[in-house]
């Protein structure tokens, strides 16, 4: 049975989700089998959920998946992107995102179809492809509001409403775009979730622009700690790295990132994460320009503010290294055992799923 979903048809003609019950809160809904019109950014909960952010219909769903009784962990696979897209009938896919469960350590993949179809597959510890069936899913809903209108015939405005997602203190926190003037939005949906508000409206300076930006997304985010304060570092296209205080992220609210690093021009952040090896703590982010960069998390800690003025700072990197051998990497995940999943660019333009050690 086919489980992915006609998006871009279902997203023009309004389709929504399944009912939920009369004594649900507004905005949000539940039952079995959800109605996704496209699979975008992935994330799992604290409860082993798989929540999907669904771009085109602006829902975020948490998916109860049962646990494979296949294979455990995940192994490489070369020219993935060729046997999903076998698997879905397509001459090619792109792939919009990829986590790794913490229970099973297989990895999920989202595909799509440049005919605007989704998929959701499994990577298992044999390299079997596995699609995940959707149809008996039980899964709760919430809806974001204030989300930017679709119009039919052309490329659709909702595909920055949400640009990434990260749990953290019984919270999702939710980074994308709006339809308001000043777009760019990060919102914290309590989780399981209870509905979702406004958001708050980030504003970013952009040292290579030499201006401040409203309408600019956060593209990856991570929780940290900064002593006392629990922060979200984010980074933007071009390519501020900004730290954001938790307790400022409220619904209505206006807040400016401080900048304490600039990754770079002309480059888009794809995915963070962070690890711990041979007794060092590491930030590995993923990028279209500079590669695989790791970044001691002890430079990120203690790094001085960047003046929002004017300057001819192109980098100020806060000693990344660039890993070797690691190229044209799009998504990243922690695979367990010290191991990293990637999903890489090839010479032949074939994504292959990479798993090694941590840099």
């Amino acid at each position: 049975m086919r489980m992915w979903v006609v998006a871009a048809v279902a997203g023009a003609l309004g389709l929504g989700v399944l009912p939920g019950s009369a004594s649900e809160a507004p905005g949000i809904t539940s039952g079995v089998g959800p109605q996704l019109h496209s699979i975008d950014r992935l994330a799992f909960a604290p409860d082993g959920r798989l929540v999907v952010a669904d771009n085109q219909g602006a829902m975020l769903y948490a998916l109860d998946l049962e646990r494979p009784a296949d294979a455990p962990g995940v192994q490489g696979v070369e020219g993935l992107d060729r046997k999903v897209a076998a698997m879905m009938a397509a001459d090619r896919v792109a792939f919009t995102d990829m986590v790794v469960d913490p229970r099973s350590g297989q990895a999920y993949v989202a595909a799509i179809r440049a005919s605007g179809e989704s998929g959701l597959f499994r990577v298992n510890g044999a390299g079997e492809i596995k699609p995940v069936p959707l149809s008996g899913v039980r899964y709760s809903a919430v809806t974001l509001p204030n989300v930017r209108p679709l119009v039919p015939g052309y490329r659709s405005p909702r595909e920055d409403t949400v640009t990434s997602m990260a749990f953290d203190g019984g919270r999702l926190y939710v980074a994308g775009l709006s339809n308001e003037e000043f777009s760019s939005k990060l919102r914290a949906v309590p989780y399981p979730f209870r509905g979702a508000g406004a958001g708050t409206s980030v504003e970013v300076y952009h040292t290579s622009h030499g201006e401040l930006e409203t309408r600019s997304p956060i593209y990856t985010l991570m929780p940290m700690r900064f002593g006392d304060s629990a922060e979200m570092l984010a980074a933007y296209i071009c390519t501020p790295l900004v730290r954001l205080k938790e307790t400022d992220l409220t619904d209505g609210a206006e807040v400016r990132g401080t900048n304490i690093a600039e990754m770079g021009r002309h480059n888009r952040p794809l995915t963070m994460i962070r690890y711990v090896k041979d007794g060092q703590d590491f930030v590995l982010m993923s990028n279209t320009r500079r590669g695989l960069l790791r970044l001691p998390t002890s430079a990120i800690l203690s790094a001085q503010t960047i003046p929002y003025e004017p300057t001819s700072i192109d980098t100020r990197d806060l000693g990344a290294h660039r890993v070797r051998g690691w190229d044209d990497v799009e998504w990243i995940a922690l695979a367990g055992d010290g191991r990293l999943a990637a999903l890489i660019r090839e010479t032949d333009g074939s994504m292959d799923l990479k798993v090694a050690p941590l840099p």
